[in-house]
């Protein structure tokens, strides 16, 4: 099967780009949060906003800015929605194990 036969059985309004994004945005999460728990653990809050600077400068201003650009496709706003929809995800899973975790104490 070739792209264009994929592409007639998505949905018209199924974006895969969402798709790649949403899964990077997965891995870097699953990435990061050994680092910071590392970083935490070594109490080095210097070097944890130093990394978290960082990761905004590069996410914003280089995937976002450069890439739409060259591309011609809008990812910081593609970017933008998935970290929120990510986050939100985040939240609920963590809402959720609280309430488990206190409704079994």
């Amino acid at each position: 099967m070739n792209w264009s036969e994929w592409q007639e059985m998505i949905p018209s309004w199924f974006e895969m780009m969402y798709v790649f994004i949403f899964g990077g945005v997965f891995i870097c999460y699953l990435f990061v949060k050994v680092v910071v728990k590392w970083v935490v653990s070594r109490h080095s809050i210097k070097l944890l906003s130093f990394m978290m600077s960082s990761l905004v400068f590069l996410v914003l201003l280089l995937s976002g800015i450069m890439m739409t650009v060259t591309l011609g496709v809008d990812l910081l706003q593609i970017t933008l929605r998935c970290l929120a929809v990510f986050g939100c995800c985040l939240l609920v899973l963590h809402l959720l194990q609280y309430v488990l975790h206190k409704a079994r104490s």
